[in-house]
């Protein structure tokens, strides 16, 4: 009987070791995606800065009181902000792919319910600033004749990107609180 006791305690060792093993290789592969995509996320956040600021410098008060007579200025200095706004979106989503890819790793629930969440946002915020590169092709345009016409095509495109900010910044907001709630499964940033 002892041996048959033994031999059961050993199993469920073996088992436990085991688990915890896996649970712990899994974790790494999501810890190494999180990472991944926090750089991506910390490289977009750079260019995006950088894009808005040349942005508001494309769209000053100065050069919009010029249009159309600068209109061939205007679209040459777009391209550096509209390539910022791109390579920002392009982090955010590949960031997003990431951390999708983490919350299916098998991974405790509320780090899945967080990451999901940060890909939410992450998808939203660069759906919201791919209307930023749509602005500057408007620079483009040679049917818009004056600076008034061009604020026509403008308004509605910047609309829907605060909108779809807004709603980044929301699910942004949920994100936080679990984190927050959670500092013993979730780093704080």
């Amino acid at each position: 009987m002892m041996k048959i006791l033994r031999v059961l305690s050993a199993v469920v060792a073996v088992v436990v070791i085991g688990s915890l093993v896996f649970q712990s290789v899994v974790q790494n592969a999501a810890n190494k995606e999180v990472d991944e995509a926090n750089q991506l996320t910390t490289d977009g956040n750079a260019a995006l800065a950088a894009a808005a600021k040349q942005y508001g410098e494309v769209f000053s008060a100065e050069n919009l009181t010029a249009f159309p007579g600068n209109r061939e200025k205007l679209t040459a200095l777009g391209k550096e902000p509209s390539a910022g706004f791109d390579k920002m979106i392009d982090n955010y989503r590949k960031a997003a792919d990431l951390f999708e890819k983490a919350s299916n790793e098998g991974v405790d629930d509320i780090l899945k319910k967080y990451w999901k969440l940060r890909v939410d946002a992450m998808r939203k915020m660069a759906d919201s600033k791919a209307h930023f590169p749509q602005v500057i092709a408007l620079l483009k345009d040679e049917t818009i004749q004056d600076a008034g016409a061009l604020e026509l095509k403008i308004r509605p495109l910047t609309a829907e990107a605060h909108r779809l900010f807004e709603e980044a910044m929301a699910i942004s907001k949920e994100s936080d609180k679990i984190q927050k709630e959670n500092p013993d499964k979730i780093e704080q940033t």
